[in-house]
């Protein structure tokens, strides 16, 4: 911890010239001015609280075992003992990794955006292959800039890709981490995650495209790519 002087030069010069009476309250207002200044970087550098390991066992032993509500009250009380600092960097990274997330299902999104428009000009082209005509020269253009596009797309992705992975291995350990992850490991109908069945309610009734009965969102959107001959090929 750093030494502090409660008294600065100045400070001696200004109690030297007081009356004895005046300069004891002066020097007992700067020790208590010290005493909290050291309190107070005391409070911003201590080390956060480390959850006991027994504890963490049994959470873990619990939540495997499908006991989640006992579970959840150890759960509670390793939280209660991690302390602010920890509890900081689990949300933070928490958030860091659904953003990440959300990145990538619109670099998906917008892949099939592209990849439904260059259908529609493929039938086009078709209907037009026999004519040698402006308009196909200019369904020509837009199947380019489709692909270019696709490509473009694929690359993002595969950037995402990168970056969740990055995360996935820079990821703190805690309570607030393995509640997290419990939410996404449980599975109810269709094979769902629980956090998904919790995200979609949300969407619901915030007027999303989950309150839709054309099932969009139900629809997978994750698509593997794997190089083949240099060229990046979709795997259905």
């Amino acid at each position: 911890m750093p030494v502090i002087d409660p008294v600065p030069d100045k400070s001696l010069e200004l109690a030297s010239s007081l009356p004895k009476s005046h300069t004891l309250i002066y020097h007992l207002n700067s020790e208590k001015l010290l005493y909290q200044q050291s309190k107070s970087l005391s409070y911003h550098q201590s080390p956060p609280k480390k959850t006991n390991n027994k504890s963490k066992m049994l959470e873990e032993f619990l939540d495997r075992s499908h006991w989640h509500i006992p579970a959840s009250f150890v759960r509670g009380f390793n939280k209660f003992f991690t302390g602010p600092f920890g509890r900081e960097e689990e949300l933070e990274w928490i958030k860091k990794y659904e953003d990440e997330e959300l990145v990538g299902i619109a670099t998906l999104q917008k892949k099939i955006r592209i990849e439904q428009r260059k259908k529609s000009l493929l039938l086009l082209q078709q209907l037009h292959e026999k004519s040698a005509s402006e308009k196909s020269n200019n369904d020509q253009e837009e199947l380019e800039k489709c692909e270019r596009e696709l490509l473009q797309a694929r690359q993002e992705y595969w950037l995402h890709q990168q970056a969740l992975s990055k995360l996935a291995r820079e990821a703190p350990k805690g309570p607030w981490i393995r509640e997290w992850e419990l939410l996404r490991s449980i599975r109810k109908e269709h094979g769902m995650p629980l956090a998904w069945w919790e995200e979609s309610k949300r969407c619901a009734l915030s007027g999303g495209c989950c309150s839709r009965l054309c099932g969009c969102c139900e629809q997978p959107l994750r698509t593997y790519f794997r190089t083949k001959c240099w060229q990046i090929q979709d795997e259905h």
